[in-house]
């Protein structure tokens, strides 16, 4: 079993040409497979540091910089919370796939949607009686 480490949780923009805000994907590679995870933050190109994977702090305003700390925050707890859903995953011995990994690591973020039970038709049987009734 390999022990998960911070190198091997990589962050990427999905597009890190365009000129506007593009979402941040959590990727990891195991076994020959990619496993893409999108973190829904957002971030102008510009403002992000390919090399060490954050958002750059060292904006003169302060709103800016608590904006892209924030980012940097939620990077972060997704790295947290894929660590451990793997390690979890791992010490149950559950063959890894992208679709288990996605399930659990939505489950450990409580991105899960609750799931509404659709409504049940009640058939009314009306009695041989009231069949006649409503015949006649």
């Amino acid at each position: 079993m390999k022990t998960v480490s911070d190198q091997d949780v990589k962050f990427l923009l999905k597009d890190p040409r365009a000129d506007r805000p593009t979402l941040i994907s959590l990727v990891y590679r195991y076994a020959n497979t990619r496993f893409v995870y999108s973190t829904g933050l957002t971030i102008d190109p510009y403002q992000w540091d390919a090399d060490r994977q954050r958002a750059y702090t060292n904006q003169k305003g302060r709103a800016d910089r608590e904006n892209y700390q924030t980012i940097n925050a939620g990077l972060d707890r997704y790295r947290a919370a894929f660590k451990k859903t793997l390690t979890r995953l791992q010490l149950a011995t559950v063959t890894l796939d992208n679709a288990t990994l996605k399930q659990h690591l939505s489950t450990e973020l409580g991105h899960v949607k609750k799931v509404k039970p659709a409504p049940v038709a009640v058939v009314v049987q009306e009695s041989f009686m009231q069949f006649i009734e409503r015949f006649v």
